[in-house]
C-alpha cells in the first residue's frame, strides 16, 4: 500500500498554469492570507471566521514547513501570473492538500479564492493543477474534497476536475450559522489516468 511521501520535495513544489502560480505560502503572503481568512464572504462556506489571534496562528501554520504527517496541511498561495486586472504575484487565494490516511494513500484538497476574482475560473484552474501535480508527484491512490451542499460553485469545480460525488453527510457542516449537508467527492488514480 503506502509508499514514502517526500515532504522535502513537496515543500519546494511550484505548480504553473497559463494564468497562475501555486507556490508555498511564505512570509510575504501573511497579510493577504490573513485578510482572506478573516473575510466572511470567503469563509462563509468553509468555517466560522476566526478571531484575529486564531487567524494569525492559522496563517503562521500555513507558512511552516509541511511535515508530511496525516492531517497536516500542505499550503499554497494561488498567485496571479497572467490574469487581466491583477498584478503579477497578486495573492488570489489558497490551495491546501493533506494526507488523510497515508497508510492507504488517501489525500484531501481544498481551496479558497478571493472575492475579487471569483467567477473567473481560478478555483477550477488551481484545483486541476494541484490534483494533477499530487497524482504525478506522489503515490496517492485517491484524493477527496468536501463542501457544503449550498456552495454550488465549489462542487461544480470538483465535478469539472473529474471527481464523483460519493456521499452526503447530513447536517454535518455549519455554513453561515446554519446546519448544512456536507458533500463528499472523490477521484481515484485510475480515473485520473484515464482522463490525462
Amino acid at each position: 500500500m503506502s509508499q514514502n511521501y517526500d515532504s522535502q520535495r513537496l515543500n519546494q513544489l511550484e505548480i504553473k498554469t497559463p494564468r497562475l502560480l501555486l507556490r508555498r505560502i511564505n512570509d510575504a503572503d501573511f497579510e493577504a492570507q490573513l485578510e482572506q481568512e478573516r473575510d466572511p464572504r470567503i469563509m462563509r462556506f468553509i468555517r466560522e471566521v476566526p478571531s484575529l489571534a486564531h487567524a494569525q496562528e492559522r496563517v503562521r501554520g500555513f507558512i511552516a514547513p509541511w511535515s508530511g504527517k496525516d492531517m497536516d496541511w500542505l499550503c499554497f498561495t494561488i498567485a496571479a501570473v497572467d490574469l487581466d486586472g491583477f498584478a503579477v504575484g497578486a495573492v488570489l487565494g489558497a490551495m491546501v492538500f493533506r494526507l488523510t490516511e497515508q497508510r492507504l494513500d488517501i489525500g484531501e484538497f481544498g481551496y479558497r479564492v478571493n472575492v475579487a476574482c471569483q467567477g473567473k475560473g481560478i478555483g477550477y484552474e488551481a484545483s486541476q493543477a494541484l490534483v494533477d501535480a499530487v497524482f504525478r508527484e506522489t503515490p496517492l491512490h485517491k484524493i477527496v474534497a468536501k463542501c457544503v451542499a449550498s456552495n454550488v460553485p465549489s462542487w461544480r469545480i470538483m465535478e469539472k476536475v473529474g471527481m464523483q460525488r460519493e456521499g452526503v453527510l447530513r447536517d454535518e457542516a455549519d455554513a453561515d450559522g446554519k446546519r448544512e449537508d456536507l458533500l463528499v467527492y472523490g477521484l481515484l488514480r485510475r480515473e485520473w489516468e484515464q482522463t490525462r
